[in-house]
């Protein structure tokens, strides 16, 4: 009884189970290259870069303006008051919060900008793309960075 039933088992088995030779086309594209090679990416990186690098400038400077405030309030320490010394370490500290939170925000909007001409980018090249898979007879596109081997 248990013979028949293996017997069975492997006969169904073999039977319904049907080897898959897939004839897909599987390609994959490395977008960062495109970004970094191309001339709209070159121009759009070019850009965002140079962006990036005046805010820090800006943000570099404004924090060493906060930094000679403060060695002044620590030289005038012997020469104030406490009053007039809490009150200039009262503002500093809100000139230093004012300078994080402008900070925080820009660098916050600056990667949704980013973000968004990232993908404008990828948006303005799709079409090239979509000729490509149109053309080659490509089933499946993958992106480089996300492809895993096994």
């Amino acid at each position: 009884m248990k013979i028949s039933k293996i017997i069975f088992f492997f006969i169904f088995f073999f039977n319904f189970s049907s080897s898959s030779y897939s004839e897909n086309s599987f390609n994959y594209i490395d977008i960062d290259r495109a970004i970094s090679q191309s001339k709209a990416g070159k121009n759009l990186l070019k850009e965002l870069n140079t962006i990036e690098k005046n805010k820090i400038n800006f943000f570099e400077t404004k924090k060493n303006e906060l930094i000679k405030e403060e060695e002044i309030i620590k030289q005038q320490q012997n020469v104030l008051s406490n009053e007039e010394i809490k009150k200039m370490v009262s503002q500093l500290k809100i000139k230093v919060k004012d300078y994080n939170k402008s900070k925080n925000n820009f660098f916050k909007q600056f990667i949704k900008k980013k973000n968004d001409e990232l993908l404008r980018f990828v948006n303005l090249i799709n079409p090239i793309i979509e000729n490509y898979v149109n053309e080659n007879s490509v089933d499946v596109l993958f992106d480089k960075k996300n492809l895993f081997m096994v």
